[in-house]
């Protein structure tokens, strides 16, 4: 077969996969049926459906899951540092809590934001 035609058949069942419609096997057997193309051909075409499937989750999905992570992150961090340091503050006042949690706390929080800021700088020298 030409290429044109292997390229419409991955465009035509990329977008069949995509959709949820059909999966991997199902495809496979429905190219076998056609007979159109070689067996050498369907495995290429499988193939490359897998791969652009894969590129095209890579790409859109984990950049937006990476920087939703982040925030949540971020707020936790400060949050835990806000209440730590409001324990500290009024620990002789109003709450009779050990001097423990406190820096318990405080680790805890600075830990979440340097893992964060480790984690951004390492996938910023990724790009």
């Amino acid at each position: 077969m030409t290429s044109d035609q292997c390229e419409a058949a991955i465009v035509k069942y990329l977008g069949l996969k995509k959709s949820g419609s059909m999966e991997m096997s199902e495809i496979r057997s429905e190219l076998k049926k056609e007979s159109f193309f070689s067996e050498d051909e369907i495995k290429q075409i499988c193939r490359e459906i897998s791969e652009r499937e894969f590129e095209y989750n890579a790409t859109h999905r984990a950049g937006h899951s990476f920087h939703q992570t982040r925030i949540l992150s971020w707020t936790l961090g400060f949050f835990w540092l806000a209440v730590a340091l409001v324990v500290w503050i009024f620990n002789g006042i109003y709450f009779q809590l050990n001097n423990l949690m406190f820096w318990i706390t405080i680790g805890g929080s600075l830990l979440l934001m340097v893992k964060n800021l480790y984690t951004a700088l390492r996938k910023r020298e990724s790009i």
